[in-house]
């Protein structure tokens, strides 16, 4: 069957089928990616929550903290580890081989990617986040917090990390990629975003340098989160974050099909 003749209905199916067959792999490691979050957790609670304060953090910035130097610096280290396979098997001609004789066309097929990833990370984060939150229960008011929107605006932060990460693998060749992507491209990320501290101080202290910052799509993750979980009026409006956080997921679409088509269709 040709992919071009193929209806919504049966591209669901297939897209279905796949993600089936990765979650039945990711139950039989279950055990495994829950304890590696409960390992990410450990630390980050320590640091934050005990050795912070006591080196004389202010504890009204523990949340704030918590969330951009946690929450979100983890995304980045399972981002790294969910396409550097993919990555590494790209110039070999393994990644694919199997999934392109599906009647699949290949945006589904990398939106099961992003969809898997999605799922993954959410098992491996919701004891950071979760447990997280109650040990520190003293030092986070979520009262405050929209659920409805903190899930929304978790789901997007996620699918931007996923197509960031999945884009890069495609568009840069594997050795620059191992060696030039966390110094080159999500190091400043990761610095020039506002991870370790909050917009609304920033623009306090500078305001062009507070706008140079909202050209980097991590600042509307952090945002996003802290606005949606925390609630108050020290961070970036929902109404910013939200829509920029769908912009800058049709831009790493674009990216990786435009990296898709380079990468196996060179000519």
């Amino acid at each position: 069957m040709s992919n071009s003749k193929n209806t919504f209905t049966d591209n669901l199916s297939v897209f279905w089928a796949l993600l089936q067959r990765d979650l039945f792999l990711l139950k039989k490691s279950l055990r495994t990616k829950l304890i590696d979050g409960f390992f990410l957790l450990i630390p980050e609670v320590i640091t934050f929550g005990y050795l912070f304060p006591l080196l004389g953090m202010p504890t009204a910035f523990i949340p704030s903290l918590f969330i951009g130097a946690g929450f979100v610096f983890t995304f980045f280290i399972l981002g790294y580890g969910f396409v550097m396979p993919i990555a590494y098997a790209l110039p070999h001609g393994h990644i694919f081989n199997y999934q392109l004789t599906l009647p699949l066309p290949k945006r589904w097929l990398l939106a099961e990617y992003v969809t898997y990833f999605v799922i993954e990370t959410t098992l491996v984060c919701s004891p950071l986040i979760i447990i997280g939150i109650i040990i520190l229960g003293p030092l986070f008011t979520i009262v405050k917090t929209q659920w409805f929107l903190f899930i929304i605006t978790y789901l997007l932060a996620l699918v931007l990390f996923g197509l960031l990460f999945l884009s890069a693998c495609f568009v840069y060749e594997f050795t620059w990629f191992r060696d030039n992507l966390w110094p080159r491209r999500l190091s400043p990320l990761f610095t020039f975003s506002t991870m370790l501290f909050t917009w609304s101080a920033v623009k306090k202290f500078s305001p062009f340098i507070s706008k140079l910052l909202l050209l980097n799509p991590i600042t509307y993750v952090t945002e996003g989160l802290r606005a949606s979980l925390l609630g108050g009026h020290e961070h970036l409006p929902l109404i910013f974050s939200i829509p920029a956080l769908l912009g800058w997921i049709l831009f790493y679409c674009w990216q990786l099909r435009r990296g898709l088509y380079k990468k196996l269709d060179p000519v």
